[in-house]
């Protein structure tokens, strides 16, 4: 496949895992504002949805300019760790001899499948736009020397 035909694919599939990590992340929130939970818990995920968006739109103003790639992937790192990390915290604190009590049993399935899916939206858009820079950069290597794509 040429340069061009494999750029054209990774924008496509740039903005569709977008859009889908931006939706994950809205319906998070409005999943977890109508259920019952602690309080501190959802602070603290509608605190990380916020920055998930925060660093989709950052990571989008990275991709475009061919700038600060690194940084992006540091966030989303960090909040993949931090969503990891908040499902063991509210599992642990929760948690009887016999497991979840069944009123939080449902949310925190609920919260954990979505902030994790909502993690691996934001892992493959960042993945996506590593490879969709490096098929720009190929492509103006190609056009610097002259040879058609």
């Amino acid at each position: 496949m040429q340069v061009k035909g494999k750029r054209i694919l990774s924008v496509m599939t740039y903005y569709t895992l977008i859009v889908l990590a931006l939706a994950m992340a809205v319906g998070f929130i409005f999943a977890l504002a109508f259920r019952t939970f602690p309080t501190w818990a959802k602070i603290v995920y509608f605190a990380w949805a916020g920055v998930v968006i925060g660093t989709i739109i950052f990571d989008i103003i990275c991709t475009s300019s061919n700038k600060m790639k690194f940084i992006s992937g540091i966030m989303v790192y960090v909040l993949s760790v931090t969503a990891i990390v908040m499902a063991v915290i509210i599992y642990m604190m929760y948690t009887t001899r016999t497991g979840l009590p069944m009123d939080l049993s449902f949310v925190f399935t609920l919260t954990t499948a979505l902030s994790l899916a909502t993690t691996l939206f934001m892992i493959a858009e960042y993945v996506v736009g590593e490879a969709l820079i490096e098929h720009n950069t190929s492509a103006q290597a190609l056009k610097s020397r002259g040879i058609k794509q």
